[in-house]
């Protein structure tokens, strides 16, 4: 049983409050992200009832980074304020052998990017109406906590900037969930971590945000837009190689999302781009308008859904038991593999997460892994910054591309080459017509014996 301590909440100094009665529970790996790592664990009350719950520490080679601690710290502190259904919700922090944990709630389920991954495996997709009711319950997330103000009744001007796929969090009940608000932005920055330069995901970033101008709450809406334009597709919407322009990536035009999906009426067109405006002026105004129009556009088009038909779309789409979608099925339906090492996806997806180099191992089984038995390796990704926003014509041609893939850390073995990879199946097929053609030779000798 790990040591704990309890941290109070928005106090940075370490002040440990009397809960010797309590305690936490780290059980197994579940996933790591640019700063964090993730784990399931318990916490077991004074009357000895365990409930599950997550805890987020940093990683272990960044411990040691004074202005990283104190960026959780202040996560900590933003979050302990967000109290809305449709947002994560953090219980704690506290200390375990001498590391910052927060506490947060379990979602039983997964996380947006694993579930349409695990859909694209299973041969589904979501519907257009489980793709709007998801976006109407994060945009309600977004309306609470853009307003949310302070102690004294001040606007905070929070900005959650990192809305991707990734940041969803959904259950098997149909709860819709915002999480993550490690590089939210208020109105006060800390003078001791605004040099760290943390940003979004490239892909699903504002452009605005990829030219680290001034952000506002619109440039939360664009990354949303990107979300619910991949839901009602199945396609990624900005994804490109590595180097690319993204002054180039911006304006290229959009496919209309109607033409990708049949269920979506064309009058759907306009409210879903209008987020993705280059020009945030021209975006809707707060997350509440665009939350009012998604919702007459679902009820007049009978694309409603609520909750409880979300979960029971889920099932149907992803399997019976919530507990199984963070492991992601082989096509030969055998064997399982975790999420985050995910092979095939990583390299045959090109309009996925394939475009950047990296390395994975595959396994058949999830066996969690112990930090220390972890070998990491980081990938800085720097967004190629366009001077001028660019305006994008909606028409007919395909969806376009961004620089590279966001920042990851991942368990590392030998993978692929692009170019081996690239190669492989024109090789096979050249060694397969040799071959017909020296057989079709040696019958024609036959036959003219």
């Amino acid at each position: 049983m790990a040591s704990v301590e309890t941290v109070a909440l928005g106090v940075s100094s370490g002040v440990v409050a009397d809960r010797s009665t309590e305690q936490y529970v780290i059980g197994p790996f579940l996933n790591q992200g640019g700063m964090a790592t993730v784990f399931q664990g318990r916490h077991i009350g004074r009357t000895g009832i365990a409930t599950p719950i997550v805890l987020k520490r940093l990683r272990s080679e960044l411990t040691h980074v004074p202005e990283l601690r104190g960026l959780l710290l202040a996560e900590a502190e933003l979050q302990s304020r967000l109290t809305h259904p449709c947002i994560v919700k953090t219980t704690d922090l506290v200390v375990l052998d001498g590391e910052y944990y927060l506490v947060m709630e379990y979602v039983r389920g997964g996380d947006l990017q694993l579930l349409l991954r695990r859909a694209r495996r299973r041969g589904q997709r979501f519907s257009a109406a489980a793709a709007l009711y998801i976006v109407r319950e994060v945009l309600q997330a977004l309306a609470y906590a853009h307003e949310l103000r302070d102690a004294s009744g001040l606007p905070l001007g929070l900005i959650h900037r990192d809305i991707s796929p990734a940041n969803v969090l959904i259950s098997g009940d149909g709860e819709v969930k915002l999480s993550d608000f490690g590089i939210a932005q208020t109105k006060v920055v800390d003078s001791g971590t605004e040099g760290l330069r943390l940003r979004g995901k490239v892909g699903y970033m504002s452009p605005e945000q990829a030219r680290q101008e001034e952000l506002d709450a619109r440039s939360d809406l664009f990354s949303l837009g990107t979300v619910l334009y991949e839901l009602l597709t199945a396609k990624r919407l900005f994804v490109g190689q590595d180097g690319e322009s993204a002054s180039r990536v911006y304006a290229a035009p959009i496919v209309p999302p109607s033409t990708l999906c049949a269920s979506l009426p064309r009058e759907a067109d306009e409210v879903v781009l209008r987020a993705l405006h280059l020009d945030k002026t021209e975006r809707p105004k707060t997350a509440l308008k665009w939350y009012e129009e998604l919702r007459e556009l679902s009820r007049r088009h009978g694309l409603w859904m609520d909750r409880a038909e979300l979960g029971a779309h889920l099932r149907s789409v992803l399997g019976d038991d919530p507990e199984s979608w963070r492991v992601l099925e082989e096509r030969s339906g055998t064997a399982q593999i975790p999420s985050f090492l995910e092979e095939a996806d990583l390299w045959e997806d090109r309009s996925g997460d394939g475009t950047m180099g990296i390395s994975v191992v595959k396994t058949v089984e999830f066996v969690p892994l112990k930090p220390s038995e972890v070998v990491l390796h980081h990938s800085e990704v720097t967004a190629p910054v366009p001077t001028q926003p660019q305006e994008s014509a909606v028409s007919g041609a395909m969806p376009q591309t961004v620089s590279s893939a966001p920042t990851m850390r991942i368990v590392s073995t030998a993978a692929p080459s692009r170019l081996l990879d690239s190669l492989r199946i024109p090789l096979v097929r050249l060694l397969v017509f040799s071959v017909l053609s020296l057989l079709a030779a040696a019958l024609v000798w036959l036959l003219l014996r």
